[in-house]
């Protein structure tokens, strides 16, 4: 009963609620080995709720206490809190616009990736200063990322050209401008 009770009273600690960006070693280190070569870390938080909204309904889903993995490309979002479970993989140069909303209560960043897709993560209250930090951490890597890995309209990865610096396909082998053979 006193392992109980100690386990609770740890659990609660006073009402504090704990670090939302605090992560365990397992995780670190979970999260570290899947990421890609030459990707980096910038930010992680833990969140109150993420949604994925699709067109289709069998690609809606969501998830409480889930785990935002921001890195210099992507935004990653785990389902668990022990090890890398992923819910969703969001290509930061693919996100075509989006909304970060802060109240009293919470914060809340919206994100469209594609013409009938939406992602809404929400941070309640207890976290809302880390939450305030983070959006303003995500806002600058957004606009440094689809600076450095340009994506085009219909999503397919963008690079520019060494002859006139136009945006060109990735898979494109001349420049459509200045006819320039790309590497």
């Amino acid at each position: 009963m006193s392992s109980i009770l100690e386990k609770l009273s740890n659990l609660f600690s006073l009402g504090q609620p704990s670090d939302p960006t605090e992560l365990s070693d397992k995780l670190a280190q979970s999260i570290s080995s899947n990421l890609n070569d030459g990707e980096q870390l910038v930010h992680c938080i833990r969140n109150h709720r993420a949604f994925h909204n699709a067109k289709s309904f069998n690609k809606k889903n969501m998830f409480f206490n889930s785990i935002c993995i921001l890195t210099d490309r992507r935004l990653i979002i785990i389902r668990n809190l022990d090890y890398f479970k992923l819910f969703r993989e969001i290509n930061l140069a693919a996100v075509r616009n989006h909304r970060i909303e802060k109240s009293v209560d919470d914060l809340v960043i919206n994100l469209n990736t594609g013409p009938t897709e939406e992602d809404i993560i929400e941070f309640s209250k207890h976290a809302l200063s880390f939450a305030e930090e983070f959006s303003k951490v995500f806002e600058q890597t957004l606009i440094a990322a689809k600076e450095k890995y340009p994506v085009s309209t219909n999503g397919i990865p963008q690079k520019k050209c060494g002859g006139c610096g136009k945006l060109v396909d990735q898979g494109s082998k001349f420049c459509h401008e200045c006819g320039h053979k790309l590497s």
